[in-house]
């Protein structure tokens, strides 16, 4: 009786873990899935400078009515003219409405425009987030006119990937505008088209169209009629919209878009972390060009490593990266010869955030450093991380590596021809 109790035992525990040593004596099949590279509108970025921290904001606190105009959120009214730059004019605007009232900045189209063409090659009009984020992360935006170094560093950017009205209200309360996906049927700010009228400034578009514009939401009002659009939507409420077309378009630059319309704020950015600039801070970073693709193993565990050599003596103070999807736990680790764990914690939304380190680390001119990240989500997800085109800017002494283990790496640069979307801010030491 007990040999085949011993029996039914062994079979069970065959049957429980043969999966999972299966899988274990075949690590031949771990090698990266690149995943399709971002659509126009799968990136999206906002900033605040000294936001307060109001956590679990529910919809029954939200007023029903909000115009960040009186809150002192107001940015110049800009016209693009009949360029195709309203990226960077919708990236900058919200910007500048998020350091509002605190600080009034008035920010360099034209130089956000020149840093797409230096660093992503290309001379052709338009843009889209991914160009916006890339230069804002990196430091060489936003830059007043005339200067050429960045005075406010955006050190967080929170992303939306659907349409979410509680989600972007709580935004621009909490931060002072989004910056949102439009289809506009206008082509001119005197328009009156079938998705526009123009007496009341009011935009409702019924149907599913190739996003073509970006514009700024300010504010909201969910009593803001249904009989004020050409076309009337099902129900009451709009959001309140800067676009880029002058004062001359809408109500003095501003419009109202119904919340029905089926294109606005279907990809949406906030900036929620913005810091001052500091004199002897460092950025190193091989991610020029910002998030491009996506990559992993098909496992809920993902290594990620990128070497630098330092420009001075400094402190490793913070990593800044990019999640993919909430809920996952990281542990950073950093160093030269040896890695010290500097910081874990979990995401709570999808974006790019910085990571302060609990200890920092010394590095000397010089010197090869490295940070590490260990990405994990629950049993059953997996985890990729961000990959950004090769840039012929970017750093050619550093490196971008992945691990399914965190001791088999492969480098990115070689294999797909991709750099690393991590990053590591250093200041320098006080002697």
């Amino acid at each position: 009786m007990k040999e085949k109790v011993w029996i039914f035992m062994a079979g069970v525990l065959v049957l429980l873990f043969f999966p999972f040593l299966a899988w274990l004596g075949d690590t031949s099949v771990l090698v990266p899935q690149r995943y399709e590279t971002l659509p126009y509108w799968e990136e999206i970025v906002e900033v605040r400078a000294e936001a307060e921290a109001v956590e679990d904001l529910s919809k029954s606190q939200l007023p029903t009515s909000y115009d960040a105009r009186e809150e002192g959120h107001t940015p110049e009214v800009k016209d693009q003219k009949r360029n195709g730059e309203c990226w960077a004019y919708a990236a900058l605007s919200t910007l500048e409405a998020s350091l509002l009232p605190e600080y009034a900045e008035r920010f360099s189209v034209e130089a956000m425009v020149e840093d797409k063409k230096k660093n992503f090659g290309d001379s052709e009009e338009g843009g889209n987030s991914q160009i916006s984020s890339a230069s804002l992360l990196s430091w060489r935006s936003p830059l007043r006119l005339g200067e050429t170094e960045a005075r406010w560093h955006v050190q967080e950017i929170q992303m939306g990937d659907k349409k979410d009205l509680t989600a972007i209200k709580e935004a621009v309360y909490l931060y002072g505008a989004v910056m949102a996906s439009f289809y506009s049927q206008m082509t001119s700010f005197d328009e009156s088209v079938g998705n526009y009228r123009r007496e009341t400034a009011a935009y409702f578009c019924d149907s599913e169209e190739k996003v073509n514009h970006v514009v700024v939401i300010l504010g909201w009002d969910d009593n803001f009629p249904k009989e004020n659009f050409a076309k009337q939507p099902k129900e009451d409420g709009a959001f309140l919209c800067l676009n880029s077309w002058g004062e001359n378009f809408g109500d003095g630059g501003y419009f109202y878009v119904s919340y029905e319309d089926k294109m606005i704020g279907n990809s949406y950015v906030f900036y929620s972390k913005i810091e001052k600039a500091v004199e002897g801070q460092t950025l190193y970073e091989t991610d020029v060009r910002g998030w491009d693709e996506r990559v992993g193993y098909g496992t809920n565990t993902l290594w990620l490593r990128n070497t630098y050599f330092a420009q001075a003596d400094e402190s490793l103070y913070a990593v800044g990266l990019y999640c993919l999807e909430p809920n996952q736990k990281y542990q950073i680790y950093a160093g030269t010869s040896y890695m010290e764990l500097v910081a874990e914690g979990s995401f709570d939304f999808k974006g790019y955030t910085t990571i302060p380190f609990q200890k920092e680390i010394e590095i000397n001119e010089g010197e090869e450093f490295q940070v590490r990240v260990k990405l994990q989500a629950e049993l059953g997800r997996e985890v990729e991380t961000a990959l950004s085109l090769m840039s012929e800017t970017r750093n050619p002494n550093a490196r971008g590596y992945i691990s399914w283990d965190g001791k088999d790496w492969e480098c990115l640069e070689e294999s797909m021809q991709r750099s690393l979307c991590l990053k590591a801010y250093a200041i320098s030491r006080e002697e």
